[in-house]
């Protein structure tokens, strides 16, 4: 059962969502299946806004969640999403530069270990992970209907700080340049 209560304000939109499962089944330290008898919810606090003074555009979301048994329902405390863009008309506008830069943050917590002959998520509570950010910059040039972008990925690894991992025993990805396009073939 989920129950969700929203307020919406012009740019900005903030609410409460209550998740209730019964007999919640899991995969238990040994990667077995275990059921939970009895409730396990999840409680969560969020926001997000979305501004566009101008040429610029600024977007965010932050939740605060917290599980009634943190023992079986792993969940970082806090996780926010932070988006800064720009869109600038070029050649005589028939082309639109869009730069960007989006951070991901969550907060220190035991994340679920995969185990891969499974295909699934077990839980674990010996190794952290989380606080630290998710860092990318793109660049996005749209030509009538064709899209092109290039966006360099992981930009936190610049640090030097290589600890950084998304699973137990599974590094966040390295940094990489991404390039596509996206060109729309109707009318």
């Amino acid at each position: 059962m989920s129950l969700n209560a929203n307020y919406r304000y012009k740019f900005f939109n903030v609410g409460l969502r209550h998740t209730t499962i019964n007999d919640l089944i899991y995969f238990n330290e040994e990667a077995r299946p275990t059921q939970h008898d009895g409730l396990a919810s999840i409680s969560e606090l969020y926001g997000n806004f979305s501004l566009k003074p101008g040429r610029f555009q600024i977007e965010g979301f932050l939740a605060l969640q917290k599980a009634s048994n943190d023992n079986i329902l792993h969940l970082p405390a806090l996780q926010s999403r932070l988006k800064f863009g720009y869109s600038q008309p070029i050649f005589k506008k028939a082309a639109i530069l869009q730069p960007s830069l989006t951070i991901n943050y969550f907060t220190k917590y035991y994340a679920d270990a995969y185990m891969p002959a499974l295909r699934a998520f077990y839980l674990q509570h010996e190794v952290k992970v989380g606080n630290y950010p998710f860092i990318d910059l793109a660049l996005a040039i749209n030509v009538k209907k064709a899209d092109i972008y290039v966006q360099y990925s992981n930009m936190f690894l610049l640090t030097g700080n290589h600890d950084a991992f998304i699973a137990p025993h599974y590094p966040m990805r390295d940094s990489k340049i991404f390039f596509g396009i996206n060109w729309r073939l109707f009318n």
